[in-house]
C-alpha cells in the first residue's frame, strides 16, 4: 500500500493507526449517543412505573378508608338528626320527663325504632 501511495511504510502505519483510532472514537460516540438515549428512555418508564406503584392501593387499605369515610357521614347525619329532634321538641333538649310519657304506637313493633324507619341511635352525638 506505501508503494501505491507514493508515502513512506513507517507514515502509511502512522496514517492507519490515527485512521483506525479516529473510526473507533466515532463508533465510541455512536454508541455513547444511543446509551444516552436508551438510558434517558429508561429514566423515564421507571419514572412512569414508579408513578403506578405509588397510586395502587390495596383492597384492604380501600376498604378501610371507605369505612371511615362512612362512618364520619354517619356520625354527620346522626348529629343533623339530633339537632333537628332537639328544634322539634325543645322540653327534651332541657332533660323534661316528657319522653317518659309516649305512647306505644309511636315506637316500631320491636320498639327500638320509630315509625318513621329513620334510624335514631341510642346515644346522642357530641354536641357541636
Amino acid at each position: 500500500m506505501a508503494g501505491n501511495s507514493g508515502l513512506p511504510s513507517k507514515q502509511m502505519k502512522i496514517w492507519i493507526s490515527n485512521k483506525r483510532a479516529q473510526l473507533k472514537k466515532q463508533m465510541i460516540r455512536e454508541e455513547n449517543a444511543m446509551l444516552r438515549l436508551e438510558n434517558a428512555r429508561l429514566r423515564e418508564e421507571n419514572h412512569e412505573m414508579g408513578l403506578v406503584e405509588r397510586r395502587k392501593v390495596c383492597g384492604l387499605c380501600v376498604l378501610k378508608a371507605e369505612n371511615a369515610r362512612l362512618k364520619a357521614e354517619l356520625e354527620r347525619l346522626e348529629a343533623i338528626a339530633a339537632m333537628r329532634r332537639n328544634k322539634a321538641n325543645p322540653k327534651e333538649e332541657l332533660g323534661s320527663s316528657s319522653s317518659a310519657f309516649q305512647t306505644p304506637a309511636a315506637s316500631s313493633p320491636t320498639g327500638s325504632q320509630p315509625d318513621s324507619g329513620a334510624y335514631v341511635p341510642n346515644e346522642e352525638p357530641p354536641s357541636m
